[in-house]
């Protein structure tokens, strides 16, 4: 599958807590497994995240309908990760 050259969507979420504190990136991408569908990607301090979901691409999770449900999915796994 031919991914998208940037996210499809992209937000900065500021944690002001945990060991997690600082800006993190959630970014929605294709999903490897169903191009109808998208995935998520996270970014902190200068890396991207393993999810290891796919095998084809360890870097994205999930597969929701909307490019909306798949950043709201990125942004409560970065606020689950900082408590």
């Amino acid at each position: 599958m031919k991914q998208a050259k940037k996210p499809l969507l992209q937000t900065k979420v500021y944690m002001s807590r945990g060991l997690m504190r600082g800006s993190h990136y959630v970014s929605v991408w294709f999903c490897p497994m169903d191009i109808s569908r998208y995935s998520f990607a996270l970014n902190y301090g200068g890396g991207v995240c393993m999810l290891n979901e796919f095998s084809d691409d360890p870097y994205l999770s999930g597969s929701y309908e909307t490019v909306e449900q798949a950043l709201s999915a990125g942004i409560r796994e970065v606020e689950n990760d900082a408590r």
